[in-house]
């Protein structure tokens, strides 16, 4: 298994390229979506606050390379540090956008 990596960007991080365990922050941030590119249909990731452990999972049910957004609004959701368990395959893409 690949090793997934979280790379910063201008608008939060950008997920890819393995399917391991990757934290992406440690830190509170407010998070205003979240983008899956899934490389093939009914892919799936899996989003863990690291603090409480609640979960969040979006699935790119029957479309490949197919956006789906999940936007909490301009002020966002409160992440006490983000842990990415699952990405299904390592050319999948998560886009974290902050707020």
């Amino acid at each position: 298994m690949a090793i997934a990596v979280a790379t910063p960007t201008s608008y939060g991080w950008k997920v890819t390229g393995g399917t391991t365990v990757v934290t992406v922050t440690s830190n509170s941030v407010w998070v205003k979506a979240f983008v899956f590119i899934p490389a093939t249909k009914n892919n799936a990731v899996v989003i863990q606050d690291k603090d409480s452990g609640s979960i969040y999972k979006i699935t790119g049910f029957n479309y490949a390379a197919h956006a789906e957004n999940h936007y909490f609004g301009e002020v966002g959701v409160n992440y006490n540090g983000i842990i990415v368990y699952t990405l299904s395959n390592a050319s999948d893409e998560l886009h974290i956008i902050l707020a």
